[in-house]
Order: structure tokens, then sequence, then C-alpha cells
């Protein structure tokens, strides 16, 4: 028997030893993406050369490590070395718009002021930034944003027009993410001309800042396009937005405020549209609709109404022209129609519209049929049109859905945009690429080749169809920047959606593009230096906040590596079927020793929950020790209790203390009231702080002033929540 014990614990330690080191040697793989061995220097010294070459070889094989990634490097370069050849190929065959004569606008010196810039790091090869342009616009005689910028011309020559920008955008834009930027950008450097397109109906995802929406949910039925559209008939409600309004009674009414920081209202435009019959491609005949104007503040009160046949009409412009109003109420047209959207607009200005769209394609707007899309958009009359779409495309891609992939894409996309470039054959569009976005992958956490190869489309297509086009990607600095962004706190840690700090970088390169690119036009011969830099500018609004917080949340956001985003342990990934093996046999042998088995289980825990990154570590170990000083107070506080209060006994503190001043649970509750302050304080600084902020900030937008509060824009940790009600259970009880 004690053979065959014997036999049976070392066949234990091997496998739990063999476990061990699969396991590390899986940790280590994951690190190696992100170059571990540039994080701890000489790192490599310290594996035995045995172990290091076994992990180096796997790293190789599997396209990992630092061998992989120098590799993985230079086919990137290559390959953007060919791009660049191929794309210019097909530029010099896409249809361009006509050449520009020269004389076509006198030129006039222009006052544009570069955007404050600061350097981010760039992974790409310097002679490809160099030799391509961040805003791909044609050539010098045949300027692809040509007509957009003849308009923007005619406000630097003092002509009190409004240019309207159109900017369609997934889930990269929530809550105004970019576009606002870009927004404040262009109308700090052409003027205000008003907030240009909203939704009838607001939503925490749809909502544009500097805007105010009161419209109650329940007076409007919202139609859509459903999620995932692949194969599916046309629909005959959702408007050239991709959404519609229906009111849902008579007195339905739209409700809209402007804050004090932007330009009054002067044009108000309602784009309306009949509504649909029993026959998807026919409308049902009406009488005519009534649209109402209601400005309640101003003296006397605007009460206005005008009528529309929507008889046989895919849709219909309503148009308002008004003194300086700040507070609008639209009457719906009853049951006779739908909104597609309402326009605010100033007396002069450029106007830059958000249509944020959660969760699809670019290429389901072709669900909406032709003339129905069409009309909505020549009613809008947008100046420039912008797409920025692909993260959807790509992870549906990744995500092999049937009938769908890249040839399926490439035609999607073209058709429409050449349905939208018919639409609107006088308006430039312009294709803004996705950036990096990083998935799990047969080599662990990288850049799915089919986001690569939606990026590439989206090019090919800009320059086939002659569209203008610009690179995100190599704005945000190209390869391996979705790890510097997440590291930054400039990106959340699904490593797909840009913060505002991301948002606003990626705003501040695309505007200062587009503004070179604009002085360029209009003085060909200056040949000015670009100022397109990665920047990240000082939030515009209002801040109440101490710096110092805003420094304590950019580090709250740092990585376990700084610089690199390394990976946590996925519970579907080999490293964690190693990790779960070692800990439940190094459980169950440590059985015999129980004073060694409970600190092996909790640091076991704690390094699994130190992968994802290091910092909320010390919050569990934080409220650990301070819910242990508690209990211990409170234990010791209540020993006290007894000890004065037993039979016969009477224990005093002071010359002074009587038996009658020892009241059960007054020094205990004092320990109790610490524990609960330092808990429920972290969770609400890490869960509901931004939440309170922006309904502070609602708040204050409801009364017209500014918002003084801004969002830290934490990254919450795993299971706060939990083990922070476990940890006060434990002081409560």
């Amino acid at each position: 028997m004690r053979v065959h014990g014997a036999t049976y614990r070392l066949v234990l330690y091997w496998l739990c030893g063999l476990l061990l080191l699969a396991t590390v040697r899986a940790t280590i793989l994951d690190s190696f993406q992100s170059d571990l061995s540039a994080y701890l220097p000489g790192f490599a010294d310290l594996l035995p050369r045995p172990v290091y070459a076994w992990i180096a070889a796997d790293s190789q094989q599997s396209g990992t490590g630092p061998a992989a990634n120098h590799n993985q490097t230079r086919t990137i370069r290559e390959n953007a070395h060919i791009e660049q050849g191929q794309y210019a190929r097909t530029e010099s065959e896409s249809i361009d718009p006509e050449p520009i004569e020269s004389d076509s606008i006198d030129p006039k010196p222009i006052d544009s002021k570069p955007i404050d810039t600061e350097p981010i790091e760039s992974n790409m090869d310097s002679d490809v930034e160099a030799s391509v342009p961040l805003l791909q616009t044609g050539t010098p005689d045949a300027n692809r944003l040509h007509l957009f910028y003849k308009r923007l011309a005619q406000l630097d020559q003092g002509e009190q027009t409004v240019v309207r920008v159109l900017h369609y955008g997934d889930s990269v834009l929530w809550g105004d993410n970019v576009t606002r930027r870009i927004k404040a950008n262009l109308q700090e450097r052409f003027g205000d001309g008003g907030r240009g397109l909203v939704n009838v109906v607001d939503d925490p995802a749809i909502a544009l800042v500097d805007h105010t929406n009161q419209t109650e949910r329940h007076a409007f039925r919202r139609h859509s396009i459903p999620l995932e559209w692949f194969s599916m008939q046309p629909l005959p409600y959702p408007g050239f937005t991709g959404y519609t309004w229906e009111a849902l009674q008579p007195e339905a009414i739209s409700i809209h405020h402007a804050p004090d920081n932007v330009a009054a209202w002067r044009h108000i435009r309602v784009i309306v549209r009949a509504l649909p019959g029993s026959n998807t491609h026919t409308h049902r005949k009406s009488e005519n609709a009534a649209v109402t104007l209601h400005a309640p503040d101003t003296n006397p009160v605007l009460y206005r109404e005008k009528n529309v046949a929507l008889e046989n009409r895919d849709c219909a412009l309503v148009e308002f022209r008004t003194p300086p109003v700040r507070h609008i109420e639209v009457a719906a047209p009853g049951a006779t129609g739908l909104i597609d959207g309402i326009v605010f607009e100033s007396r002069r200005g450029l106007s830059y519209s958000a249509v944020i769209r959660m969760s699809m394609h670019l290429a389901w707007l072709s669900a909406i049929p032709f003339e129905q899309r069409a009309c909505g958009l020549r009613a809008y009359n947008p100046d420039l049109l912008i797409f920025q779409f692909g993260i959807n495309e790509s992870y549906s891609l990744q995500s092999r859905v049937p009938g769908f992939d890249l040839d399926v894409y490439e035609r999607q996309l073209r058709r429409v945009l050449s349905e939208t470039r018919r639409a609107l054959p006088d308006t430039p569009i312009l294709i803004i690429g996705p950036y990096e976005r990083l998935a799990q992958t047969h080599m662990g956490l990288s850049e799915p080749d089919e986001h690569r190869s939606v990026r590439r489309i989206q090019e090919r297509v800009a320059a086939d169809l002659g569209l203008a086009f610009f690179d995100a990607y190599r704005a945000l600095g190209g390869p391996g920047s979705m790890r510097r962004l997440v590291a930054e706190g400039r990106s959340h840690t699904d490593y797909t959606h840009i913060t505002v700090g991301g948002g606003n970088i990626l705003a501040d390169r695309f505007s200062s593009a587009v503004l070179d690119d604009y002085a360029r036009f209009r003085d060909p011969d200056a040949n000015q230096q670009a100022t397109s830099a990665p920047v990240e500018q000082q939030d515009r609004q209002s801040d109440f906040l101490p710096p110092a917080l805003h420094g304590v949340a950019r580090f709250l956001n740092q990585s376990i590596m700084p610089g690199t985003g390394a990976t946590a342990i996925q519970f579907n990934s080999r490293a964690f079927a190693y990790f779960l093996l070692t800990v439940v046999l190094g459980a169950v042998w440590l059985l015999r020793f129980p004073r060694l088995r409970l600190p092996f289980l909790v640091l076991a825990s704690f390094y699994f929950y130190a992968s994802w990154k290091i910092w909320p570590l010390f919050l569990i170990i934080g409220s650990t020790v301070v819910d242990y000083f508690c209990a211990q107070g409170i234990a010791h506080s209540r020993e006290r209790i007894v000890t004065a209060t037993s039979p016969g006994h009477v224990q005093r503190t002071s010359a002074t203390d009587t038996p009658s001043r020892f009241t059960v649970g007054t020094q205990g509750t004092v320990y109790l009231l610490i524990s609960l302050g330092a808990n429920l304080g972290l969770l609400f600084f890490f869960k509901y702080f931004d939440f309170a902020a922006e309904s502070l900030n609602a708040l204050f937008k409801t009364s017209g002033s500014d918002a003084p509060l801004s969002t830290l824009d934490l990254l919450l940790p795993v299971g706060i929540s939990f083990y922070t009600f476990q940890t006060l259970s434990y002081t409560i009880d």
C-alpha cells in the first residue's frame, strides 16, 4: 500500500507540475502578444533555455511572440506598399468629378487656425504615411469634395447661408461621440449653423449633445430597420435615416430646446411622409395634413400651421421661418402621416447632423425602397454626406453568418453607395474607414482578418466610385493602436468602442485633415504643411471637477501592463482550462494541509482577477482590510459590553463610566458605518458617478444652464457589486 500510495502521490505531483507549467506557458503566450519582454527587461534571461525555446517555438507557430510580431509587422508594411500601388491604379480609373476651373472661386486669405495637437505613437511605416494622406480626395484638379468646399467658401465670403453635413454611423458614434467634437471644431471655424437633423424621440444611444429633446416616448411609435437584415423584403415604414416616427395620438407633440451656448434657431424644417397603405408599394390616399409649430417662449407667442398634401406622395418638406427661438414644439400630422426628421438651423454657419444607428450595417439602408430614401435625402439636401460603418460588418463576417461573406458585403456596399450617389448626384460622399478592432482569434487577442478586409474593401469601393476616404486606422496609430488606447483609457476594454477621449482624438485629426484639404483647395499654390496630427484637446464644456480626479480616472483605466493592454484569462481559452485544473487538483491535494489550502485558493483567485487588470485587485484587498478591522472593532466593543453587563461584574473604562453608559451596539455602529461608507462609496464612484453626473447635467440643461460636470468614463471593475455586498454582509451580520 505504501508503494501504491507513493506512486499515487508521485503521479499527482507530476500532473500538478505539468499543469502549472502549461498554465504559465499559456499565460506567457498571451503576454507575448503585448511584448512582455519589453515590459520586463531581461525576462527571457530568467527562463531556462529549453523552456524559453519551447515557448518561443510555439509562439512563432501560433503567430504570437516577439519573432512573430516582427514578421507580422514586416508583412503589414509590405502589404501596405502593395495596396498603395493597387489603389493608385484604381484611383486613376475611378469616376471623378469634372475638373475644377481655377478661377471658379476668388481666393482670399483664410484664417485657418490649426487645431491644437499632441502627437500619438504610430506604428505605421513612415513611407506609407508620407505617400498616402489620411484624407484621400483625388487629385487637386478633381477634388472629390470640391462642391462641399465651394459651399464652405461661401461662408468665408460672408454669405448668409447654412452648409449642411449629414454623418451616418454605428455604435462608434454612441451618445454623439466623435461627431460632437467634429461639429465643435468645424463650427468654431465656419460658424454655428444649428443642431441640424434631430430625432423626433430620443433615447440614450442616439441622443445628441447641445440639444434637449423632451418628447414623451409614449406619444410616438418608432419604425426602424430590424437588426441582422441580410435578405429582407423592402420596408415601407423607415425613412432615409433608417427611422421614422408615427404619432399615436392626435395631440402628440415633439418638444425641443436649444441651450444658451449654441445659436438660436431661425429655420425649422419638418420632413413628413404619407402612411403606407396595405400594399407596400402604394400609399394610402389622405386629405391634407396639418403640421403646426409652437414657440411658447416668444413674445408674442409664436404659433404657425401649414397644410401639406400627402396624397400619393413619398415625402414632403414643411418649412418655417421664425425669429430667434430656443424652445419649439412641433405637432405631428396626426393619423395621416409619418415624421422622418426635424431640422433646426440658425441664420448662417455650418450645421452638423449625426445619425446614430446602433448594431446596423451601412448596406441595410437598402432595405428602404430607393424612392422612399431618395425623397428624404433630397428634402434634407446635405452638402456633404459621411458614412462611418464597418464594426458590425466585420463582426458578422467573423461570426460566419450564413449567406454573408466578403463578396456579398462588397456588392451590398457598392449598391447602397451607388444608390445614394444617384439620389444626390451633386452631394460629395465621404467614407470614414474603421479603426483597429481586436478580438479573440486563433492568434489570441488580435485584429481579425475580416476587419482588415472590410477596411480595404471600403477604401477600394470609395476609389472606384469617386468618393472621398478618411483612414481612421492610420489616424489613430495603425497596428497596435487599440492596445494603447485601452491602456490610456481612450477605448473600452472590449477593444472595439473608443471612449470620449478616443473619439476626440479621431475627431480632431479628421477635422484637421478636412481643414487642411480645404485650405489647399482655396489656395493650391500655398503648399501648406498639413497640421492633421493626432490630438486630444481639453473638453470645451465647463467642468468643476478637480484635474486630479481626471488624473485618477486615467490611472485607473491603465492596463495591467502599461501601454500594452494585456489580456484577461478568457473562460473559453486554453489558459483558463489549465488554470482551473491546476487549482482543482491543488485544492484537492492541500486538503491534508488546511492552513495552506485557504491561502492557496485566495492567491489563485487574486491571480485570476488580476489577469484582467491589476488595480481592481487592490479594491478587493482594501475592502477586505477595512471590513476586517471594522469587524474586529465591532467584536471588541461587544466584548466590552458583555463584560460590563455580566452579573456581579462591572468593568469601567474610566473613573466616570457607569454600567448604564454601555448601550448595546453604540460603539459597534460606528465601525459598521465606516464599513458601509467605504464600500458603498467605492461602488458609487465606479458604478454610479457617471450616471449621477449625466443626470445632473440633464437637469441643468433643462433649466437652460450649461452642464457643470464631465463624466470620468471609468472602467467598471468586474463583479464590484457582488463582492461589495458580500463583504458588507460580513460586517452587517
